[in-house]
């Protein structure tokens, strides 16, 4: 999952197969659900550990 980058501004898509789709801050998006051209404004959200995962 990726999420908007906090020194991008939220926007929403103009033109094109993803035209109306409307990207904000606090949001997870798929790879899938973003536009190529704007893939840089994006970056991976690092998953949470919960304890029973650092147990050993």
């Amino acid at each position: 999952m990726k999420k908007l980058k906090p020194n991008y501004p939220a926007f929403e898509v103009v033109d094109g197969p993803f035209k109306g789709h409307v990207y904000r801050h606090g949001q997870e998006y798929a790879p899938e659900q973003i536009p190529p051209r704007e893939r840089k404004k994006f970056e991976v959200v690092k998953k949470a550990t919960t304890k029973a995962e650092n147990k050993s």
